[in-house]
């Protein structure tokens, strides 16, 4: 493509290029490619950046999921613990009050053994005191 300049140089459209303009044809072709070159340079770093910015979304998204995954195990968890926390403590108290049943049993009985034994005990007095009447009557009857 001819520039102004070298139309003006010649004076035949049929005239071939002079090295002069061939180099201003071939300086304005390479200008040309360098401002398309930077356009798609810029349009392969936009592209880039943007692909780069879904990649970080899509990271952070899954990682928000993962915390949010972690986060309800942990609440899980929690009340699971509280739950077996709740039922050990319900069957700590029916064991206190099983406790306190046969130590109110055990009174009982130990009062109820301390009464047989003391009337055994009495039982004993009163036939220790019977064998001497007898005895001595035994032996009155004995001697008449």
């Amino acid at each position: 493509m001819p520039t102004k300049r070298a139309a003006h140089k010649r004076e035949s459209p049929y005239e071939t290029e002079g090295p002069e303009d061939i180099l201003m044809n071939a300086q304005q072709k390479m200008s040309e490619l360098r401002v398309n070159l930077a356009r798609r340079q810029a349009a392969l770093a936009d592209k880039h950046v943007k692909a780069l910015e879904r990649a970080k979304e899509r990271i952070r998204s899954r990682f928000q999921e993962k915390q949010r995954e972690m986060v309800r195990a942990q609440q899980d968890a929690l009340a699971e613990w509280k739950e077996a926390v709740t039922e050990l403590i319900t069957i700590e108290k029916e064991i206190q009050e099983r406790i306190r049943v046969l130590q109110k049993e055990c009174m009982h009985f130990t009062q109820l053994l301390k009464i047989v034994v003391e009337g055994r005990k009495q039982e004993a007095v009163d036939l220790n005191l019977k064998q001497p009447r007898e005895e001595a009557g035994a032996s009155l009857q004995r001697q008449t």
